[in-house]
């Protein structure tokens, strides 16, 4: 059997001339392509095995086969198709959702602020300002726990009580567990004379402590003031300062600066008996270097002006508020930013027609914006007592208390504009009030609050 190979053969060899060869190997490739690819398309069929003979070209086809122009050679097609289409995925339907409306934010209750949990701390004080018991009250849970206390001049610092067992005595301090510990490094002698005037740093690492002495073979009128420091952890003293005063004045500290590292000082008169503490002569000790400067007093070079009065200092230590009375000009505040030693004169409207007037208990709101103050009008052991507000931005001052026989002392300023009073002697009874932005004044405990405990 002859196949398209073959004739191709026979065709090539009857070419006489070379470009007749070319030509026909250029033909040959073509058929050798055709032929390629005719064989790759046939598949197995349901024919007998037996091999079917090949046509035979005829030589018109050959002479066709031999002139034609060779081109492109289609792509083949498959001879075999499947007997089944599988069947095509048909897609699923997306899902669609239907729009909404947009959702509109609704307004929420405004959540109610959480009272942070506060230990108050109470002493049972007597009219003299003397106690028995401190009792530490959560203001949340009003769970109370009490410890014995035995002294006067009560103060909260962090989670200490401290007092003293006499204002001749040294120093305690005690805490809500019970633990109670006496400054003996003080070394306060039993027969001490004078009043214990002390002042605990802020953060209750640091005590400084005044003692008074008339020095042998000297005038009476000469007093000897000695400052002391002490670290309370280690009972470590260290002496600050020594100062010899005339005309019966000592040398008392009032309070330390926020940082621990100053203690302000006054002069106070030694013997008189005064309604309210009189304060002369302001200076500051340095704690490191004992070096004493006085402070700057505007009201010493005014003309009839009392230069020893009562005084206030701001909780940051920066202001120092001073209350003068001049003859002609009435009574004032004197403001005096301690930095600069710069002092604002603040007139105050207090009648001086119920009588004698006296001034004191100055105490700063926390923020430094306001100052409430009490005036005491009459004479002694008949006296009246009102509370005052003064605005320092503004100079504005308003009555808070009209006059009445009880000598209230603001000791806390509360968020909604009420204050904490306590009851100083010589007031009418004891225990803790609070008054209300309107006026109202109610009675919390029958109690003492000093503080609050840290």
């Amino acid at each position: 059997m002859k196949t398209y190979l073959e004739h191709g053969k026979a065709i090539f060899s009857k070419s006489k001339n070379k470009k007749a060869r070319q030509e026909m190997k250029s033909k040959l490739g073509l058929v050798l392509v055709l032929s390629a690819l005719i064989f790759s398309g046939c598949g197995p069929t349901t024919a007998s095995p037996t091999e079917a003979p090949a046509a035979t070209p005829t030589e018109a086809a050959v002479e066709a086969l031999a002139t034609a122009q060779p081109t492109e050679a289609p792509a083949a097609t498959p001879t075999e198709l499947p007997t089944e289409i599988p069947p095509t995925e048909q897609p699923t339907e997306v899902p669609t959702t239907a729009p909404t409306e947009a959702a509109t934010v609704q307004p929420t209750e405004t959540p109610t602020p959480v009272e942070l949990a506060e230990t108050w701390v109470y002493v049972d004080l007597m009219p003299d300002q003397s106690g028995t018991t401190a009792t530490w009250i959560d203001n949340l849970s009003a769970t109370a726990n009490s410890v014995g206390a035995p002294g006067t001049r009560y103060q909260v610092v962090g989670e200490w009580v401290y007092y003293q067992e006499g204002i001749n005595s040294t120093v305690h301090r005690v805490n809500a567990a019970g633990q109670d510990e006496r400054f003996d490094f003080m070394d306060i002698p039993e027969d001490y004379w004078d009043s214990l005037d002390w002042v605990i740093s802020r953060d209750g690492t640091q005590i400084v402590w005044k003692r008074s002495f008339f020095e042998p073979g000297v005038s009476d009128f000469t007093l000897t003031s000695e400052l002391y420091v002490a670290t309370i952890a280690t009972g470590e003293i260290r002496l600050l300062t020594r100062q010899v005063i005339h005309e019966h004045r000592t040398l008392t500290p009032w309070g330390f600066s926020p940082d621990g590292s100053q203690v302000f000082v006054y002069q106070q008169p030694y013997g008189i008996g005064v309604l309210f503490p009189v304060y002369g002569e302001f200076s500051v000790l340095d704690v490191a270097t004992g070096q004493l400067t006085p402070l700057p007093d505007p009201m010493a070079t005014q003309p009839n002006t009392t230069t020893g009065g009562p005084a206030a200092l701001s909780d940051d230590g920066a202001r120092l508020a001073r209350f003068g009375y001049a003859e002609s000009e009435g009574f004032k505040v004197n403001l005096t930013e301690l930095a600069s030693g710069q002092t604002t004169e603040i007139p105050t409207t207090i009648s001086t027609d119920l009588g004698l007037v006296r001034r004191g208990d100055g105490v700063f709101s926390p923020d430094d914006s306001t100052l409430v103050y009490t005036v005491a009008y009459g004479d002694m052991g008949s006296e009246t007592f009102a509370l005052f507000q003064v605005d320092l931005s503004t100079g504005t001052q308003r009555e808070l208390l009209a006059p009445q026989p009880t000598r209230y002392k603001v000791v806390r300023f509360e968020d909604d504009g009420s204050l904490l009073l306590t009851i100083t002697w010589p007031g009418e009874g004891t225990g803790t009030f609070r008054l209300h932005p309107d006026g109202t004044l109610e009675h919390l405990s029958e109690s003492t609050l000093v503080g609050v405990s840290q």
